[in-house]
């Protein structure tokens, strides 16, 4: 019986592995960098209390870094979004006010990532071509929706899980230390939905040094993560005068992109997208690709 049961168990969690591949791939996701590279990301922020210690200690590091805003937040504190620009940081929306993706109706989700963008935008001056779904969940129908998006999206592969209540700066080191080549780190510089946990960021800000020098004597290299235009842009840059002549067409730029809007999928077309996709079974999306 107990062998039946971890069977099962084993079966069960290769089936949400691959689920998560299939759904990350569909949308057009990525979750590495290069390798001989490691990133360090933050979520959920900005805020007051926690961001502008995180961002002080990066910078007695000289380490780059990636924060993915939510939207809400973004805007009550554009002064902090203007000064991870200024200190050398990427930047990203995290939706509006962070929904679960499983919980959330396809148009709600639309608004929520177009109006996350837009208040993540407005608070930096700048577009911005980053984007991380809350919770890193993704369903049939979200993939779809962020398929079409002209951002470039971002999940992860080692999570400390530093936003659990009362998580010791040891638990959050050892579990970010160990990340290797090509690793995304996901840390958060806020928790949301808010709760005492988002009050206190002592653990992932006293974490920093030791996970920092670990990842460094291993040799590896602090990045932010890129664009799909970053990526081109720096492509043509380094090809020689002759290959940049034959490439056809302009390259995308995102100072020439003012505006993120979704082109030809209305959340009306991809419901019925998925309706046609997913036909043959009765589960709910989420239960089936989440």
């Amino acid at each position: 019986m107990r062998r039946t049961a971890t069977v099962a168990a084993t079966a069960a969690q290769r089936l949400r592995r691959a689920r998560r591949l299939a759904l990350t791939r569909l949308a057009g996701a990525r979750c590495r960098v290069l390798e001989g590279t490691v990133a360090l990301t933050f979520d959920d922020g900005p805020h007051p209390s926690s961001t502008v210690r995180i961002l002080d200690v990066l910078a007695e590091l000289d380490v780059p870094a990636t924060f993915f805003f939510v939207g809400r937040n973004a805007r009550e504190h554009p002064e902090i979004v203007r000064r991870c620009l200024a200190d050398g940081h990427a930047i990203g929306s995290h939706s509006l006010t962070h929904p679960h993706p499983s919980r959330t109706g396809l148009p709600e989700l639309t608004h929520e990532y177009v109006e996350g963008h837009d208040a993540v935008a407005g608070a930096a001056g700048v577009d911005v071509a980053l984007f991380r779904p809350p919770h890193g969940y993704l369903t049939l129908r979200s993939a779809l929706l962020l398929r079409r998006r002209p951002v470039t999206s971002w999940l992860w592969t080692v999570d400390p899980r530093d936003w659990r209540p009362n998580v010791s700066v040891e638990d959050v080191t050892e579990a970010a230390a160990d990340a290797g080549s090509g690793d995304v780190i996901l840390l958060h510089d806020w928790v949301e939905p808010r709760g005492p946990e988002s009050l206190d960021r002592t653990a992932t800000v006293e974490a920093l040094p030791a996970i920092v020098r670990a990842l460094r004597h291993r040799g590896l290299r602090f990045v932010t993560l890129a664009s799909r235009s970053t990526d081109i842009l720096n492509l043509r840059d380094a090809m020689p005068r002759v290959a940049r002549e034959v490439l056809p067409g302009r390259l995308p730029s995102p100072s020439r992109d003012k505006r993120h809007t979704f082109p030809s999928w209305s959340p009306s077309s991809l419901t019925r997208i998925s309706q046609r996709t997913t036909s043959a079974r009765t589960s709910r999306d989420g239960d089936l690709f989440g």
